[in-house]
């Protein structure tokens, strides 16, 4: 099939307009290969070896990309239309089958030979595909593409050049600042994360005026109604419009602030971004990283309050992400001391004061369910997206029955279980540590994000002790009075010995 479609390609070259008739069969053909390879793609999804299907897969691309590349100089029609964009989805679905996992064994000779001819056809696709960037019916099948060959098969010094010539970066960002868009933002702003973890990449986004574009985009994703300063740990909904998605794109540009700052490094044109980033998401915005930062609401006695009780103990693995990201924009900020200080002088000791009332719950977690048979398990985190159901179909990877990772299994079984009768229950389930908790992938995966975001606020306040270490050693004067606030040694003993049950249990 991949023949036929490149001898119906070569039989067009003479024609400055190709014949209606080997149009429809270049399209027809285009149309069938794809179809055949999606449906070898989705049966084999789920083999994780995927060595042997290399070779179909790089004459794919080849072939796509040669399709791609002729018809590039062709006039548009509903045909054309149909041909690109059928030859463009072979092309993504070909690459995101081979993108490298991280996981990966080392590259025999041979796999190692196919991936050079991947970087090489990429390489030679990147000038039309940032063309095909610019036409609507096909901009996110082809940012989606680059966005993998950057990430899986190319080098910063090779594409950035390319990208610097041919890509028009203010219409990608113009576009997404456009309310209610036809595009996905969520296919763009993972592109531009990418770029903004190179320096190259994060001075080209900068000199775009990035951080104005992050601004309208969120401005979009909240709700219109203001929201108080003081917001506690409720469910992202109270913030965000009703879905996971506002959420989302909430993270991606978190990330995708934290690290063009992070890419600059000492730069001294990125001073201003620093000072308008901590302005913005700790002064404008402060009351949605307050959310984050909060300590997830226990139950109280009151039966009349039920529903509030149950709303404010769930949270989500969106949630718990969010919250990582929150952590990291933090502590990449308060790496640079000067504008951390000169911007954080109302803000700090509330942040710290929160960040070890976080840390103090993720330690004392599993006293806390053991206190009283009445209450619930400290955190419900049930799957919500799709990939998270079916991760919580998969069985446990880490092995771990203890600190979290026990933690974290209990709260989903935990929902079910509504009565007082139901919550002795799950009490004496902790208590004599018997194992009728069913422990899953998608529980592991919550219980190391909780471990994630231990690391963070650890690193967090460690950065303020040093610092505040570090200003008394210049100043030879220890001033009590603003001495960062540290947690209290019990936090840190609960966090140890958690820490050593669970490696301890996975080894």
């Amino acid at each position: 099939m991949c023949k036929c479609l490149q001898v119906t390609q070569d039989s067009l070259v003479p024609a400055l307009s190709p014949p209606e008739i080997l149009l429809k069969a270049l399209t027809a053909q285009a149309e069938l290969l794809l179809v055949l390879s999606l449906r070898l793609f989705r049966e084999n999804l789920q083999i994780t070896n995927r060595k042997k299907y290399f070779p179909l897969s790089l004459l794919l691309i080849k072939t796509s990309s040669s399709g791609i590349r002729f018809l590039d100089v062709r006039q548009s029609t509903t045909m054309l239309y149909k041909a690109v964009k059928s030859l463009l989805t072979l092309l993504l679905t070909s690459i995101e089958f081979i993108y490298p996992k991280k996981d990966a064994e080392d590259k025999s000779d041979i796999e190692v030979d196919q991936f050079a001819e991947v970087s090489l056809t990429s390489i030679g696709l990147l000038p039309i595909l940032c063309k095909y960037v610019e036409q609507a019916e096909f901009c996110d099948l082809s940012v989606a593409s680059i966005d993998l060959m950057l990430k899986g098969f190319l080098a910063a010094n090779t594409w950035l050049p390319i990208l610097e010539n041919h890509l028009q970066l203010q219409h990608i960002l113009r576009r997404i600042q456009q309310k209610d868009t036809p595009f996905s933002i969520h296919v763009t702003l993972s592109f531009l994360l990418t770029l903004a973890r190179t320096k190259n990449g994060a001075h080209m986004l900068y000199a775009g005026c990035i951080f104005s574009t992050m601004k309208v985009l969120i401005s979009h994703s909240l709700n219109d109604n203001s929201f108080p300063n003081d917001l506690d740990g409720s469910n992202a909904s109270t913030i965000f419009s009703n879905d996971e998605k506002p959420a989302q794109l909430w993270g991606l540009c978190l990330a995708i602030i934290t690290s063009l700052i992070h890419s600059l490094g000492e730069d001294p044109s990125c001073a201003d971004i620093l000072d308008s980033t901590i302005h913005y998401f700790f002064y404008e915005r402060a009351y949605i990283v307050s959310h984050y930062l909060s300590v997830p609401s226990f139950p109280s006695d009151d039966h009349s309050k039920k529903r509030t009780r149950e709303q404010k103990m769930q949270t989500s693995l969106t949630t718990l992400k969010l919250t990582e990201h929150s952590l990291t924009l933090v502590c990449v900020l308060a790496g640079h001391q000067a504008s951390w200080i000169k911007g954080m002088k109302q803000m700090e000791s509330e942040l710290r004061e929160k960040c070890i009332h976080l840390l103090a719950f993720i330690s004392k977690g599993m006293q806390r369910i053991g206190d009283s048979p009445n209450k619930f398990a400290p955190l419900f985190c049930p799957p919500t997206l799709k990939e998270e159901i079916d991760l919580n179909e998969r069985p446990s990877f880490a092995g771990s029955k203890h600190g979290w990772f026990r933690l974290s299994a209990l709260g989903l079984s935990a929902k079910t279980k509504t009565s007082a009768a139901s919550n002795r229950e799950v009490a004496l389930v902790i208590a004599n540590g018997n194992d009728l908790v069913r422990q899953t992938h998608f529980s592991d995966t919550v219980a190391i994000q909780m471990y994630r975001i231990s690391f963070l606020l650890l690193k967090f306040l460690c950065m303020q002790a040093k610092a505040a270490a570090k200003r008394a050693e210049e100043l030879e004067l220890i001033d009590l009075a603003h001495f960062p606030e540290l947690p209290m040694p019990e936090i840190l003993h609960g966090l140890q010995v958690s820490l050593h049950q669970c490696f301890t249990s996975a080894t």
